[in-house]
């Protein structure tokens, strides 16, 4: 009798500290609720213990602004939604995560972490459940005091799943101890070594070290890695000559090994280094990939310089970097690259940087974009369907001969470059695909970037905006599109913007053409402007948007939204040109 009551007593106990928290039973219908920060550290007092909670559901009910120095260093194999809620964390101890170890039952949903600290690593140490709709934005205090930052994850096992994950922040190192061959810094936007899955996960984030290895999405992969976004610039100024101590660099992954899959990807990011090895803009090395990996329908608009001491020629390629520093013939034709796609300018190729890698790697259908990127697909060589440049209009739109290209794994549109399927409505891949369009006679007399010699036109599908930061080129409205109208040479800074977001294309303008608007196009037509000659204003018939130039062609003033009446007071006197609408005059400023 008395050990059953012992019994009882005991279970009531344990029961109420489970009913603690914020209240709730931790049922799917009823959640354990967390209000405060006193209920966090309840919680991982309770996982101390070895509560795993197991079937248990949470719900955090507000953002939990004291900083959290811990939670638990035990399983935590229950369900916690954040519900859009944000813990400020400021770790303390070993791990530098906020959980330890999510369990195979784990799931981590809708959680935002933000703060200041010195000690982070990841938000989760090891990972075998699910992490998903999470975002990180941690700002490292002292970045000095860290070597091995991700925004999610350490460790992604092979049951595990990463998804619709976003990280925001930026992670920098200035890393001044003495370097030995392991002393060095580890980033990556969203997990460092991934077994299981990661999809559909966007960083944002910008890395910056002296020495180390990063990557946008992981650093190391054997697992599927698909539909993820990397946005990121990744920076190093490492000033190591030596080939055994250089590290890989990507936009998406930076190491590959057994298994690994990356499928539908798109780097955005630039990557700007000195002495790193195999720096790719999807993959950076397959190395460690004895067999059976595979890169396809992926997308690279991220701009790759830098120097390679060792080998300067193998500096970065768009899709895959591929430098072989440890061994000879590892590979095998069990790896495969496949209908990838490349639209900016890299360093040492713009599929490949390494010209090794055309005898040992099973290679198809990828293409650049050869009036963006200045090198050919294997640094100095085309081959045919495997690594080929194409004129932008020959990789835009939904041609049939486009789409036997890349085959079926992408989404094709007019007025864009395909989008791989699952992100053809995110508003980053709609910006990335959207083209500019420079001027080609044939396939072997076009303009490219670093050559600009004549008026080209600026994709505006999907409602995105363009304007130039610089002198040398305006940007006029006709009848064909937005036409950029060079005015000078030299560097025309070009800005494209979809809501938020922003990407730069820098154009090297060697010579200008004439004037868009010569005096033969001047139509004789009914006054739709007037009085003229005016001296203050210049009304209009009918409210239009308007473009004003001088007799040379030079773009003077302009409105893109209809208006009644133009202030022409700040004119000097003289001889116009006005456009409205379709309609062309001249007109006099007294």
């Amino acid at each position: 009798m008395k050990k059953n009551l012992l019994f009882i007593f005991l279970l009531c106990i344990c029961l109420q500290s489970y009913s603690q928290f914020g209240g709730g039973s931790g049922t799917e219908e009823d959640p354990y609720r967390l209000y405060t920060s006193a209920d966090i550290y309840e919680l991982a007092d309770s996982l101390d213990l070895s509560n795993t909670f197991t079937g248990k559901y949470f719900r955090l009910m507000n953002n939990i602004e004291e900083p959290i120095n811990r939670l638990g260093v035990k399983t935590f194999d229950g369900s916690f939604n954040g519900g859009g809620h944000s813990i400020n964390i400021d770790i303390e101890g070993e791990s530098g995560c906020l959980f330890t170890i999510i369990g195979i039952n784990g799931i981590l949903d809708s959680l935002k972490i933000v703060g200041n600290t010195n000690n982070f690593s990841a938000l989760v140490c090891n990972n075998d459940g699910i992490i998903r709709n999470c975002i990180s934005d941690v700002k490292i205090s002292h970045p000095n005091q860290i070597s091995c930052v991700h925004g999610f994850c350490a460790i992604n096992n092979e049951t595990a799943l990463i998804e619709s994950c976003v990280n925001l922040a930026n992670f920098e190192n200035a890393y001044s101890q003495e370097l030995g061959r392991f002393d060095i810094d580890l980033m990556s936007g969203i997990c460092y070594l991934n077994y299981g899955t990661i999809r559909k996960c966007i960083n944002k984030g910008h890395c910056s070290a002296k020495i180390g290895e990063m990557a946008g999405i992981v650093n190391h992969s054997g697992g599927l890695v698909e539909m993820c976004i990397n946005m990121g610039n990744l920076n190093s100024i490492s000033t190591i000559e030596s080939e055994s101590d250089s590290y890989p660099c990507s936009g998406i992954v930076a190491l590959a090994f057994q298994d690994l899959v990356i499928r539908n990807c798109i780097n955005t990011g630039n990557i700007n280094f000195t002495n790193f090895r195999a720096n790719g803009g999807i993959v950076s090395d397959l190395d460690d990939c004895a067999s059976n990996c595979l890169v396809e329908n992926c997308f690279n608009s991220g701009k790759i310089h830098g120097y390679v001491g060792v080998d300067p020629e193998v500096s970065g390629g768009g899709i895959v970097g591929c430098y072989r520093s440890y061994v000879d013939e590892i590979y095998s034709q069990n790896n495969i690259v496949k209908n990838c796609l490349n639209i900016s300018n890299n360093g040492g190729g713009n599929i490949i940087a390494d010209t090794n890698m055309i005898s040992t790697l099973s290679l198809s259908n990828n293409y650049y974009d050869k009036q963006m990127g200045l090198t050919k697909g294997f640094v100095s060589e085309d081959i045919i369907g495997i690594a080929e440049g194409k004129l932008t209009t020959q990789l835009i739109g939904t041609d049939p001969e486009l789409q036997a290209m890349l085959g079926d794994g992408w989404s094709y549109a007019e007025g864009r470059y395909p989008i791989p399927l699952g992100l053809e409505n995110d508003s980053i891949a709609l910006l990335a695909a959207t083209p500019v369009y420079l001027p080609y006679t044939d396939q072997d007399d076009y303009n490219t970037i670093d050559s600009v010699t004549c008026h080209f036109l600026l994709g505006t599908e999907n409602n995105v905006e363009w304007e130039c930061s610089s002198p040398t080129v305006n940007l006029e409205e006709t009848e064909d599109g937005l036409k950029g109208v060079l005015q000078t040479s030299g560097y025309a800074n070009l800005i494209a913007s979809l809501g938020d977001f922003h990407k730069n294309i820098i154009l090297n303008i060697k010579s200008v053409c004439e004037p868009s608007y010569k005096n033969e196009e001047i139509q004789k037509t009914q006054a739709i402007a007037y009085p003229n000659p005016t001296k203050d204003v210049l009304y209009f018939n009918q409210a239009s948007a308007y473009e004003i130039y001088d007799l040379q062609g030079k773009l003077i003033m302009k409105s893109k939204k209809p208006q009644n009446f133009v202030n022409t007071s700040k004119l000097k006197s003289g001889i116009y040109l006005i456009k409205i609408g379709g309609e062309i005059m001249k007109f006099v400023v007294e």
